[in-house]
């Protein structure tokens, strides 16, 4: 999209190109694995200066997630669903100097609510393997409106007899150009993929990291 001089998403923006910061909007249910995803991140990406998560507060009944000590988790107050404006001004609370990456965590059902656009680098949306392939034609638009997609929960497929080409091919056939990663915590999965493509985004939007040693393989469900 573009962004429009003294808009809001373009302040956004602005902002974290200014800091050097590549954002990422991570959409999906709870229990997706979008605060695994990042914990996961920041410790295989150790040399990077910080790794962040900008979270919707919790619900009153839910207990703290605990996090990797690599990974800064902020909760805003009050906020069930970010939108430019909140973002904008929560920008102002974070340390974004001490920060390579930014993570959004969009608690949303995708078959419901596709992801809006908040001025991040990029947009994912994480479809558990356990949700079965029907998850997809219902998340349709948000694919539409995403730029990567995450199948999480990989280790978990055989429970549901999750067919990973014939989710690719139902992914691809409603948005053709758009990256499938499968993300699994007990076996091979494509997470050096998924590492290359956030090296990718740094380079697209200029804000590349010299790098002098090799990032370990992991794995996360």
């Amino acid at each position: 999209m573009k962004y429009v001089q003294g808009s809001v998403v373009g302040a956004i923006r602005q902002r974290l190109n200014e800091a050097h910061v590549i954002a990422l909007q991570l959409c999906g249910r709870f229990g997706s694995g979008k605060t695994s995803l990042v914990e996961h991140l920041a410790s295989s990406l150790h040399h990077l200066e910080g790794v962040g998560i900008l979270s919707p507060a919790l619900p009153e009944a839910s207990a703290p997630v605990a996090t990797a000590e690599e990974v800064g988790v902020w909760y805003a107050p009050g906020v069930s669903h970010f939108t430019p404006e909140i973002f904008l001004h929560l920008l102002d609370e974070l340390p974004l100097h001490s920060l390579d990456y930014l993570f959004l965590e969009e608690n949303r059902d995708p078959s419901c609510t596709p992801p809006m656009i908040l001025g991040c680098h990029a947009r994912g949306l994480l479809l558990p393997v356990t949700g079965g392939l029907h998850q997809i034609d219902q998340a349709s638009e948000a694919i539409l409106r995403s730029h990567f997609i995450l199948l999480t929960h990989g280790d978990r497929r055989g429970e549901v007899a999750f067919d990973v080409d014939a989710a690719r091919a139902i992914i691809r056939q409603i948005n053709d150009a758009i990256p499938v990663f499968l993300l699994s915590h007990a076996e091979h999965s494509e997470w050096m993929g998924w590492l290359a493509y956030l090296e990718g985004l740094r380079r697209e939007h200029h804000q590349i990291k010299v790098v002098e040693e090799s990032c370990p393989e992991l794995y996360f469900g």
